[in-house]
């Protein structure tokens, strides 16, 4: 076959399309199977591959995330078999994961939006196009991150007791007015989204960071204005855009993965 035939972009189209039209393609005159049993063995692999790499046994969250990500990559992994993108090969399977991923893409359309989506949009994510909060607080380090009685330091902390004075804690600080960059940049972004949740006046924990688990107290926090809609919509439109590909993606692989019958078996004690 002709190889500047095979590199033209409408072939991909050509084949997206039958992926997202549910054309179980065929090859050698063979059906796709269509039944998918996640069996307890390969449930077990997927757990052991987790422990090996995080050095404990997944939460059933983080199974329950591992079987779907499986699920999925069996599917994309037979559509491509089936429409002769590959051999079977394990070491491959990734890969064709991801070529059935870029084909199902490059098929989804993303129409223009209306303004009033966008405002509405806008409204309900307003937090993402307003400048970030910078927060005054302090912290106390404990000695000892594992020890269950936050409850009582965080009494006697509110009661007037200074943190400096208790032996319970390593270190004592206080930052004034900062923003995620430099909260972050010294406690780690999760320690930030934390503290700038936590309600002003009083001492709250425990909250984790890179460094340990602390007690804080929110002095103070300053909330900028949220950008105007006018100013703020290239941005708007932008992150509307990204989440209605995301939804038209889920949506296709839904689609993908009503032509399965999938089963779960059951995780092994």
């Amino acid at each position: 076959m002709n190889q500047e035939f095979l590199r033209q972009p409408f072939l991909y189209f050509l084949l997206g399309a039958l992926i997202l039209f549910g054309i179980d393609a065929v090859r050698n005159g063979t059906r796709t199977e269509s039944s998918i049993v996640v069996s307890e063995a390969e449930i077990a692999r997927l757990a052991s591959g987790w422990e090996r790499t995080w050095g404990s046994a997944p939460t059933d969250q983080e199974l329950s995330g591992l079987i779907d990500d499986w699920i999925a990559e069996e599917i994309y992994v037979r559509q491509a078999e089936a429409l002769g993108l590959g051999d079977d090969d394990p070491l491959i399977r990734k890969y064709l994961r991801r070529k059935m991923e870029l084909l199902t893409e490059g098929v989804v359309i993303v129409p223009d939006p209306e303004e009033d989506e966008l405002r509405a949009y806008y409204e309900a994510n307003i937090y993402r196009f307003s400048p970030e909060p910078l927060v005054s607080f302090r912290q106390a380090q404990l000695q000892q991150p594992e020890r269950t009685d936050y409850l009582s330091l965080v009494n006697e902390l509110n009661r007037g007791a200074e943190a400096d004075t208790l032996d319970a804690f390593t270190e004592t600080a206080r930052m004034q007015l900062a923003s995620r960059f430099h909260v972050s940049r010294k406690y780690g972004v999760s320690f930030y989204d934390e503290v700038v949740g936590i309600a002003p006046g009083v001492w709250q924990g425990p909250v984790a960071s890179s460094v340990g688990v602390h007690l804080v107290k929110v002095e103070a926090m300053q909330t900028p204005e949220p950008i105007p809609f006018d100013a703020a919509r290239p941005a708007v439109e932008a992150a509307w855009r990204a989440a209605r590909r995301d939804t038209l993606e889920q949506e296709a692989f839904e689609r993908l993965k009503s032509y399965y019958d999938i089963s779960v078996e059951a995780a092994p004690e």
